[in-house]
């Protein structure tokens, strides 16, 4: 039996015991990997792609509620209706070819604050 996150681990221990451990780490793998919203990061696009052009693309994998490219970053973001839409879309379209380029889908992360790197600079 091959675990979802790797082999399975042998105990010193009956194969029962064996097979709850093994269920167990399966479980809580698939449990880190699996997604929990409908946001999706989309990086690696082409600069001149419009939002029409992506909603398009992600419209065959359900019912696109936002698009947003940021500036000339080479990146953006495809809000899907539900988190089914949205894994479908990933799992489909991620290392595709689109517009020149094979782009890369996952799940959009919480924004973090971005600190000044350790630097105190003072302010007049």
């Amino acid at each position: 039996m091959l675990g979802a996150c790797g082999p399975p681990y042998h105990y010193n221990m009956s194969i029962n015991y064996a097979n709850i451990v093994n269920t167990y780490i399966n479980i809580l793998c698939i449990k880190e990997h699996s997604m929990h919203g409908s946001k999706l990061y989309v990086g690696n696009l082409s600069y001149s792609i419009t939002p029409e052009k992506l909603k398009e693309l992600f419209a065959a994998y359900g019912t696109v509620v936002d698009v947003r490219i940021i500036g000339d970053k080479g990146f953006g973001f495809v809000e899907m209706s539900n988190q089914a839409e949205a894994e479908n879309a990933k799992n489909e379209l991620d290392g595709q070819p689109f517009d020149g380029r094979n782009i890369r889908v996952d799940e959009a992360r919480q924004r973090t604050d971005k600190k000044s790197g350790g630097r105190n600079f003072r302010q007049f």
